[in-house]
Formats: structure tokens, C-alpha cells, sequence
């Protein structure tokens, strides 16, 4: 996190999680979609970038 007007870090915080490993919400999401995907169904999920974090690109490889 970095200040809004001079730019400098105020906190990092590391990834809780590995980059293959799926959070409990991010799990919540990924099973449905799965469980859809097998019945032969498109499935549309959103996300908001909260500027950290790419999330949709991040459930993108998970669901795969």
C-alpha cells in the first residue's frame, strides 16, 4: 500500500494463499463454475480489481 499523494509504502502485505492454491471464497465460486462447465454451460463470473491484485485472471487458472 502506498501513499496516496507522495508515493511512499506504507504496508506490504505477502499473498496468504500460493498462486495455485484457492482461498475458501475463491473455492465457494470455482466449484459451481466447474459443476456447470461439465453440464456442457457457459458461465459469466465478475470481479472488481481492487489494484493489488489481478483476481480475474487469478480464478481464470484455477477454474482450469
Amino acid at each position: 500500500m502506498t501513499h496516496p499523494r507522495i508515493r511512499d509504502t506504507l504496508a506490504r502485505v505477502d499473498a496468504v494463499f500460493d498462486e495455485d492454491q484457492a482461498a475458501p471464497k475463491e473455492e465457494a465460486l470455482i466449484e459451481p463454475c466447474r459443476q456447470e462447465k461439465a453440464l456442457g454451460r457457459k458461465v459469466l463470473a465478475y470481479t472488481v480489481y481492487s489494484g493489488i491484485r489481478d483476481t480475474t485472471s487469478r480464478l481464470k487458472r484455477l477454474v482450469k
